[in-house]
């Protein structure tokens, strides 16, 4: 009969977790197997059990699926265990997966403090932020933003999360988005809105439309109007 003692060890110099494991025979002899297992291979597996899905964690860690499957399948390899199950659905935890799983969130969590209290004493912003941001505006209007923030905080990870303006407001109610920027705002007291910018709205009519040519029509002269309006759910409805 053998016994195996599991022990995760941090090699924070090198971004790599090794997993030590001790099997002991009747004899008392030892033989001891190291694992390595790559922090984003782990971050990886905690996404996809937390979302059910690869395909919904690619969306979310804006990884391409292939990539996904290549890194959960690598790990898989590594420990010799299997750690998913797919069916019609989704994924979901086999037991060896689920122990991984509270493992994993320990290590990731235990990781993460100790980067923060490093970098706290070197003066240093650490943590993550989730920007929430409208589709439209996601390619014109992020790149800047994503690309200065990243060179002022190089130590806070940041993901951005594209909705409608609606929906923003939601998730930042519900504490799953840390700021977003959206068209509009529906003046909730628990949340927070400062105006960034100003935009022109334009009305494209027919040229024989008696509106047609005039330099500024009123919201009132268009309520009657057959319009092509943007979804109900849309900011600017």
């Amino acid at each position: 009969m053998n016994t195996t003692i599991i022990c995760f060890l941090y090699d924070l110099s090198n971004s790599v977790i090794l997993s030590e494991a001790t099997h002991y025979d009747l004899q008392g002899q030892a033989m001891a197997l190291q694992i390595k297992i790559d922090f984003r291979q782990l971050n990886t597996f905690l996404t996809i059990a937390n979302t059910g899905s690869f395909s919904r964690a690619s969306e979310k860690l804006f990884i391409a699926q292939p990539a996904l499957s290549r890194q959960i399948r690598l790990m898989e390899e590594a420990l010799n265990v299997q750690v998913f199950v797919r069916h019609g659905r989704g994924v979901v935890l086999t037991p060896a997966g689920e122990l991984l799983y509270q493992k994993a969130q320990a290590i990731l969590q235990d990781l993460e403090r100790t980067q923060a209290s490093v970098s706290a004493i070197a003066g240093e912003v650490t943590g993550q932020v989730v920007l929430g941001i409208l589709p439209t505006a996601a390619y014109s209007f992020s790149g800047g933003i994503i690309e200065e923030f990243r060179q002022s905080y190089p130590q806070v990870s940041l993901a951005v999360k594209s909705a409608m303006s609606g929906t923003l407001q939601q998730l930042v109610a519900q504490h799953r988005v840390d700021l977003a920027i959206t068209y509009s705002y529906s003046k909730q007291k628990h949340l927070h809105y400062t105006p960034l910018m100003e935009e022109r709205f334009y009305l494209i009519a027919n040229p024989a439309s008696p509106l047609s040519g005039r330099d500024s029509v009123s919201l009132s002269e268009v309520l009657d109007l057959p319009l092509i309006m943007p979804e109900e759910k849309h900011g600017l409805r």
